[in-house]
């Protein structure tokens, strides 16, 4: 026992080297054979058992292991000290790594059940509150489109009223065109603004170009050509304000207008402003809107 503890003590030391660590190893475990021997003898002469009380096998942690037959030096080889550390013996006390092994495409799909689809996305309520915030935010945005577009009706139906207005008011002041079949005053290309001064009127804008140019920044396109054309007012009307959104609203304005017009004594006598007055009275219905 004291030459196993000398050797055992003096194994520690990991700078004596390969050869005679495992030297220092070997003699130890033989050493230790022969006192297995002495013991399995005195058992059988009906002495102690001393091998339940023999030192257990650890590893460079001290845990306690079981090396049956390590390096096929037969059963009980042991290792001690700084031969724990030397190559080949430490991946003895090394645990195999554990090998994972592949699941199958039954395993894989044996836990997948309609969580999984999303069919019971809305069983917790979170869902329910995210979409109400967006459909609230959509509603919202909806409306306020509505009310920009109904705007823009508005202002279209205004812009039309002052045209109308201004177009009335500057043919209703002419004296009346002969040659022209129409139940209505017409709008001459090149006519003078103001008649009822001759000796003037090679200094006033004409009608047409001031009217023109009042339209065309009211709506995108005019249809036809305007600038050598005589066209009736109720006709230029319509197909002007065909361009505004207002065109259905407006109808019925016209025909009273036409109406109106055919009447050429009543008009005469209400004085100037008899058609301005009408279409504002009209206009007001157009640009109150729905």
């Amino acid at each position: 026992m004291r030459k196993i503890g000398r050797k055992v003590a003096e194994i520690q030391n990991e700078g004596l080297g390969e050869h005679r660590l495992r030297d220092l190893n070997d003699e130890i475990n033989k050493l230790i054979r022969e006192k297995t021997h002495w013991e399995r003898r005195i058992v059988e002469l009906g002495g102690p058992n001393y091998t339940r009380h023999s030192a257990k096998m650890t590893d460079l942690d001290g845990n306690i292991v079981d090396v049956p037959n390590p390096g096929g030096r037969g059963p009980g080889y042991r290792y001690f000290g700084a031969a724990k550390k030397l190559p080949g013996v430490k991946e003895l006390f090394e645990k195999p790594p554990e090998l994972r092994n592949r699941r199958t495409r039954y395993d894989i799909y044996k836990r997948i059940d309609a969580s999984y689809y999303g069919y019971r996305d809305d069983e917790d309520g979170i869902l329910e509150k995210l979409e109400g915030l967006v459909e609230e935010k959509v509603r919202v945005a909806a409306a306020v489109a509505d009310w920009m577009e109904m705007e823009e009706i508005k202002k279209e139906a205004r812009r039309a009223l002052f045209n109308c207005l201004l177009l009335s008011f500057s043919v209703w002041c002419r004296p009346p065109l002969t040659g022209h079949c129409s139940t209505l005053p017409c709008l001459a290309a090149n006519t003078p603004f103001s008649p009822l001064q001759p000796e003037k009127e090679k200094e006033k804008t004409c009608v047409s170009s001031v009217l023109l140019d009042s339209w065309k920044k009211g709506a995108q396109e005019l249809p036809g050509t305007l600038s050598n054309e005589m066209i009736p007012l109720r006709r230029f009307f319509k197909q002007s304000l065909a361009f505004t959104g207002v065109h259905q609203t407006a109808l019925s304005l016209f025909r009273f207008v036409a109406a109106l017009g055919r009447i050429q004594v009543v008009a005469n006598t209400l004085g100037t402003f008899t058609l301005p007055m009408v279409f504002v009275l009209g206009g007001f219905v157009v640009a109150k809107g729905p």
